[in-house]
């Protein structure tokens, strides 16, 4: 017959793999480019703020079971190429802009917290989808301020306008633009050209 002692090893050896199994379960892991949003339970903020949440990056957390739901933001950047066609300038002149961005979700305060809010639940390519359709908008807005010869004649501070627009627009969503690049602006109407041989004629006059 086997000895109490026996049973009693046995006992808390699955005491022992049954908390290991309990704490393999409720144990999170956040991976270097993942943004952990665990959602249940009111966290209280060191400014005095109750929020819905609680965030981990680059670390671990211990979810509570059966209150605590986790989920996960991806941080790797996210290409975006815009190609608007008949955007209207200050002039009324249609023109074609090519457009790039690298953009990702930033778990820096208070960026994380809006991505939390407002990117939860969504795929890359959701967030991709919201991304662009940020970027072109504040674009149309970029180019309808500007003649056309303004916008070619320094894109440096068309881009540093659209950055600064854009940015403001991204961040109410969590995101953050680590580059916009303007690839190329066309003028199928031909009035970039016109306005060139207008000032040719000007400075070589006959």
């Amino acid at each position: 017959m086997p000895s109490p002692a026996l049973f009693l090893v046995v006992a808390l050896a699955l005491a022992v793999l049954a908390a290991l199994w309990l704490l393999r379960r409720l144990l999170c892991v956040a991976g270097p480019a993942e943004l952990l949003v665990l959602t249940g339970r009111i966290e209280r903020r060191a400014s005095g703020e109750l929020v819905g949440y609680r965030l981990v990056r680059g670390g671990r957390a211990l979810r509570l079971p059966w209150i605590e739901r986790v989920d996960s933001l991806d941080l790797h950047p996210i290409e975006i190429e815009i190609e608007e066609r008949n955007l209207l300038s200050h002039d009324f002149v249609p023109l074609g802009v090519t457009l790039r961005a690298l953009v990702r979700v930033s778990p820096e305060p208070p960026f994380a917290d809006a991505a939390a809010e407002c990117l939860l639940g969504k795929i890359r390519e959701e967030i991709a989808i919201l991304a662009e359709r940020v970027l072109a908008g504040e674009l149309r807005h970029v180019v309808a301020a500007l003649r056309p010869e303004e916008l070619v004649a320094d894109t440096a501070q068309v881009m540093q306008v659209l950055a600064g627009r854009a940015g403001e627009a991204l961040a109410r969503l969590g995101l953050v633009a680590d580059t916009i690049t303007l690839k190329s602006i066309t003028d199928d109407a031909g009035y970039l050209e016109a306005v060139a041989r207008a000032r040719g004629s000007e400075a070589n006059p006959s």
